[in-house]
């Protein structure tokens, strides 16, 4: 479903209401559901972080993507290559590491938002750790080189984190690791679409 605030397209996934209905209306599936949406709160904080401080900086958002897995904005730019940019990316791991601090007492309040804050700043796209790691070495090096070393070092940290995750999986019997890859993955196939 997309529709328009302001100048901002906003895009929300049509599976996304499904879950809500079955959340609201099926009992045992509201059980299911209820960290996930507590989790999913907490990645809404941090995308409007982002959003705040571009605000603040002066840059538009020019749309949001709410999906099942998450929400994330996109912001326009006129070059890459920019504190402000570095700022904005920063701006939702240190929310929610700054939540985890607030709520310390709270013990899934603190983890998820220092899990949030950790995963994010991997350097793997679309996380904002890619655009940290991106924005930082754009500063030093030719930008079609940025791109060669990125890709490199993303499938680098991919492969590792995929590693763990089978080792998890299979030692453990937890398979979130995978999990997550399998949202990267295809979050990163995604906004090569939407581009």
């Amino acid at each position: 479903m997309n529709f328009k605030v302001g100048k901002t397209k906003i895009y929300i996934e049509p599976v996304l209401f499904i879950v809500v209905l079955l959340t609201i209306f099926v009992i045992p599936m509201r059980n299911y559901f209820k960290n996930y949406a507590f989790c999913f709160l907490f990645v809404i904080f941090h995308e409007f972080s982002h959003i705040f401080l571009a605000s603040i900086l002066g840059v538009e958002c020019t749309r949001i993507n709410i999906r099942l897995c998450g929400m994330n904005a996109e912001f326009n730019f006129s070059s890459r290559i920019s504190l402000k940019w570095l700022y904005i990316a920063f701006a939702g791991p240190i929310s929610n590491f700054l939540l985890s601090i607030l709520f310390s007492r709270i013990e899934m309040v603190r983890d998820i938002n220092l899990a949030l804050g950790i995963v994010n700043l991997l350097p793997v796209a679309p996380l904002d750790g890619y655009y940290i790691f991106k924005t930082i070495l754009e500063f030093f090096f030719a930008k079609n080189r940025v791109e060669k070393v990125l890709k490199t070092f993303s499938f680098c940290v991919l492969t590792l984190i995929v590693l763990i995750g089978i080792y998890l999986a299979i030692t453990i019997k937890n398979p979130t690791i995978l999990i997550f890859i399998t949202y990267v993955v295809i979050l990163q196939n995604a906004a090569e679409i939407w581009v």
